[in-house]
């Protein structure tokens, strides 16, 4: 699934998502995740001042995640226009 269909989807539904989809659409726009074999992933991304943790789930993630990662996309989003 493509990094912009798996955003509209996002949208409308926040539940059922997996790291797997997040990381498709950080690569999409080039925002840079570390994980260092921890419990969380980390989302930065430059002139972003808050980098976005989010934790490592076998599992759906939180949808409270999702929507802070929806609005970190949108962020750098505007920065890359």
């Amino acid at each position: 699934m493509s990094a912009e269909k798996i955003l509209s989807k996002m949208r409308q539904n926040k539940r059922n998502w997996s790291m797997r989809h997040l990381l498709t659409v950080a690569d999409k726009f080039g925002v840079p995740c570390v994980n260092n074999a921890s419990s969380h992933y980390v989302f930065s991304y430059e002139g972003i001042f808050e980098n976005l943790s989010i934790p490592k789930r076998h599992k759906d993630i939180h949808p409270d995640y999702i929507t802070k990662f929806l609005r970190f996309v949108e962020k750098v989003k505007e920065l890359q226009q």
